[in-house]
């Protein structure tokens, strides 16, 4: 397919004056040819959000109940799973409607390319994700060492003007 969303076709046009209505053109073209990615994306997320709220309904029926501290410790992991679940699936659709706009292939061949970027450079975005977090951890110890400094150092500035009037 050679359909690409409104920044695609104003990014690769050699001649910028010559683009008709980008974003109209992008939205018939995803009405067109993308409706049924976005519908199956969000079909996905809904199934995951059922499953999370049939989860949570037995959850609250059993803890209504005399219910063992087995099932209630079980329900409490099902919980966790589906939300880990949502978490990935919705990470995931994103990404692929990101290929599907790009590329304009359908949701699975794009969730399947996606799937593959990710788990590609899955060690530059962990990598990448640690030096940033590293980064910010620094950025708080040095502006809570200035901090304290200038506070430091103006509490006492404030005492030797107190003491100097006395």
């Amino acid at each position: 397919s050679n359909f690409k969303g409104t920044i695609s076709k104003w990014y690769f046009s050699r001649n910028k004056n010559k683009l008709f209505s980008p974003i109209s053109t992008t939205f018939m073209d995803l009405v067109r040819f993308h409706l049924g990615s976005v519908c199956l994306g969000s079909m996905l997320i809904t199934l995951v959000k059922v499953i999370k709220m049939i989860i949570k309904a037995f959850k609250r029926k059993a803890s209504e109940g005399t219910s063992s501290a087995f099932v209630q410790m079980l329900f409490a992991c099902s919980e966790w799973l589906i939300e880990k679940l949502e978490k990935v699936v919705k990470y995931l659709i994103r990404n692929a409607y990101i290929i599907v706009a790009k590329d304009g292939t359908p949701l699975y061949d794009s969730g399947k390319k996606a799937f593959g970027l990710i788990f590609k450079n899955l060690q530059d975005v962990l990598l990448l994700n640690l030096l940033g977090d590293f980064t910010l951890f620094l950025g708080k110890v040095f502006v809570t060492a200035i901090t304290t400094f200038i506070g430091y150092e103006m509490m006492v500035i404030l005492f030797l003007i107190f003491y100097s009037l006395n």
